[in-house]
């Protein structure tokens, strides 16, 4: 786990799991990481949460708001 992910499971809890797995997987766009590359890492760290959300909820929040970005960049 490198300090970024650290960072973000040490400061997300319920409430803000979202917006803070949204933050990561634009960090991880901006550093130009492919769309399946972004779900695999955003999937994984979702996982090491120790409230994690299910995949569905996230594939309709967090990943269809990147692929927006992705479609437009």
């Amino acid at each position: 786990m490198d300090r970024l992910e650290a960072w973000l499971i040490n400061n997300t809890e319920d409430g803000n799991r979202n917006t803070q797995l949204y933050n990561y997987a634009c960090i991880l766009l901006d550093n130009g990481e492919s769309y399946v590359d972004i779900r695999n890492k955003v999937m994984s760290l979702n996982k090491k949460l120790s409230d994690s959300l299910s995949e569905e909820e996230i594939d309709n929040t967090v990943l269809r708001s990147i692929s927006t970005k992705v479609l437009t960049e």
